[in-house]
């Protein structure tokens, strides 16, 4: 959920507020992990012999 609440609102229990900053680390974490899924599985295409 991406936007500002009202103060008198309250987070359904199966959500936690975060702040920008955790969200964007977690982005980030996100596409760094995704870049070494990508380079592991080109260094190992030689394997693969159909």
């Amino acid at each position: 959920m991406l936007c500002s609440l009202d103060n008198g609102y309250e987070l359904p229990p199966h959500m936690t507020c975060v702040s920008e900053t955790e969200i964007k680390r977690a982005q980030k974490a996100d596409k760094n992990a995704e870049e070494l899924k990508g380079s592991t599985r080109r260094r190992m295409e030689f394997l693969d012999f159909d």
